[in-house]
């Protein structure tokens, strides 16, 4: 069973159990990524849950138990569902979506054809881009893409729309630091760099991200946490773009070690990240003096 054979199937079941429409889809994620949606519609709300099959299909190809992954398709339905009436009466008003604007980094030349379309900022190699955070029940929370006909519908521009997102996004995704150990585990972060004991031969590496673990490598456009670390260290800050989710920082010891971040940064990218999940192949250094970021 194909791809596109498994997610018909899918459709068709859900559809029939659930007694309910659905819709089948090929959604453009991020660098130019397209996956299978389905979108099982709820005609007491405005929002329906969305569903990624390939992860599915994926664990399908490595089980063989297609009973198990529908359960699961049916589980993360129910988990996601909005548990009362959702409407989208209160998105078109901009005095209620005022302090819930939000932005989160992605590749500029990567995602040129859907920056097209929707309103974004130049930052480096990077676009910081958009959206509208939610919360669709007690326990998930969403976000809505802002496309260029929302500013019109807002009555907004570009400019007021990235002030509103430079004031929220800190507040609503505050930064936290981890060590890389810590977070590779499951650690708690704290929001101050942590303490480290200095060591001649092994690099002292912490992951920047935010409270969600979300598209927290918008955390590098913030004011305090690139401040932050290069106080404690005494040093400017390298920054590497492990995803557009976390940040991998180090202090800067010696130019000539660039090269070898720039090749593992690219070679990891390469190998253990999800394609939609890929930010920058990029270094970058954070200079403590004039707080300013450069490329490597």
């Amino acid at each position: 069973m194909d791809i596109n054979q498994f997610a018909q199937y899918v459709q068709d079941f859900t559809a029939a159990y659930l007694k309910t429409k659905t819709e089948l889809t090929e959604k453009h994620k991020l660098n130019g990524v397209r996956q299978h949606q389905l979108t099982i519609m709820d005609p007491k709300s405005d929002i329906s849950p969305m569903i990624y099959l390939e992860p599915y299909y994926g664990l399908y190809l490595r089980t063989g138990n297609l009973t198990a992954v529908i359960e699961g398709i049916l589980k993360d339905y129910h988990h996601t569902r909005p548990i009362r009436a959702f409407g989208m009466k209160w998105f078109r008003d901009i005095n209620q979506v005022r302090d819930k604007i939000c932005y989160r980094l992605i590749n500029y030349g990567a995602n040129k054809e859907l920056l097209d379309s929707i309103p974004h900022t130049k930052f480096l190699d990077l676009a910081r881009v958009y959206y509208v955070h939610c919360q669709i029940n007690d326990r998930t929370s969403g976000h809505i893409t802002v496309f260029n006909n929302h500013l019109d519908m807002w009555d907004i521009s570009p400019d007021e729309l990235d002030r509103l997102a430079e004031s929220n996004t800190p507040i609503l995704h505050s930064p936290v630091f981890f060590r890389i150990e810590e977070y590779a585990f499951g650690g708690t972060g704290t929001p101050e760099p942590p303490d480290e004991e200095e060591t001649d031969d092994i690099p002292r590496m912490h992951v920047l991200t935010n409270i969600h673990k979300s598209n927290g490598a918008a955390a590098m456009c913030y004011d305090g946490p690139l401040r932050k670390y290069s106080a404690k260290t005494g040093k400017d800050t390298v920054i590497l773009p492990s995803s557009i989710h976390d940040l991998i920082l180090t202090p800067l010891e010696d130019t000539s070690d660039i090269g070898g971040l720039q090749k593992m940064v690219k070679e990891i990218n390469a190998t253990q990240l999800a394609p939609s999940n890929w930010l920058s192949d990029s270094v970058y250094i954070y200079r403590k003096v004039t707080r300013q970021i450069e490329t490597a």
